[in-house]
């Protein structure tokens, strides 16, 4: 993963408030089975108008943080499993797409030393060889809507083609159906693109990208595969996530 730098200008309101409210999640403080605070109560705490703190609410219940039961309220799911999301048919939409159902360029793949930014989600001393994907996606229209690397370590990645230049023809969780991944952990951010970014999703240098990190783990909470997915901010979590 590239180094982040420096945002000037603020991201996306409904971005900080999907953090904020999944790090409650996991952290205790919204409790499975808790009803959520009103929307009144959230707009004021985040200071934002009702329709951003909608699309951030509908974004954590596609992706199965948390419920709504009409006429009660929203209510709190807890750490979305394997299951649950795949019941979604959102939440684990980026690694749910075989490699050739969409236009995809594989940038680098193959082993390297992991460096400090991924060796401390895997749980893995800097240096430990992984394996690397890098993969850029177009639209049908040949516009590039996402940038994936993804990483494991080696005794992980064997048998699942991670470490392969070729295109995998099955989607990546059905390729990695043998390893005993049980929840996931699902981040979004907003940060600047590096030069290399901009020139591979054709962005300006000052667009915001929307950032997705996420971790597949196994019951004890150890990090089997990460991936980083970079979105031009200009097609937003709605086109990237569509309904089903």
């Amino acid at each position: 993963m590239e180094q982040a730098t420096r945002l000037d200008a603020l991201p996306p309101k409904y971005v900080g408030i999907i953090n904020a409210i999944q790090s409650r999640i996991e952290n205790g403080t919204y409790e499975p089975e808790a009803m959520l605070p009103s929307e009144a109560a959230l707009t004021r705490e985040f200071g934002v108008a009702r329709p951003t703190l909608v699309r951030a609410l509908n974004y954590l219940r596609q992706h199965g943080w948390i419920k709504s039961r009409q006429g009660l309220g929203r209510f709190v799911l807890g750490v979305p499993t394997v299951d649950r999301r795949h019941s979604t048919c959102h939440g684990l939409a980026l690694f749910n797409k075989s490699e050739t159902a969409r236009p995809t360029e594989i940038l680098a793949a193959g082993t390297v030393a992991a460096p400090r930014s991924v060796a401390a989600p895997l749980g893995v001393p800097t240096g430990t060889p992984i394996v690397v994907r890098r993969r850029l996606v177009r639209s049908a229209t040949g516009d590039p809507v996402e940038l994936g690397t993804l990483f494991a370590p080696t005794e992980v990645a064997v048998g699942t083609g991670l470490g392969d230049k070729r295109l995998i023809d099955e989607s990546l969780m059905r390729r990695l159906r043998h390893l005993p991944i049980d929840r996931v952990s699902q981040h979004v951010t907003a940060r600047r693109p590096s030069a290399n970014e901009a020139r591979l999703l054709a962005t300006g240098s000052k667009e915001c990208l929307l950032v997705i990190v996420m971790l597949l783990r196994v019951r004890t909470g150890r990090a089997l595969v990460g991936a980083e997915f970079l979105l031009p901010a200009r097609l937003g979590l709605d086109e990237n996530f569509p309904a089903s």
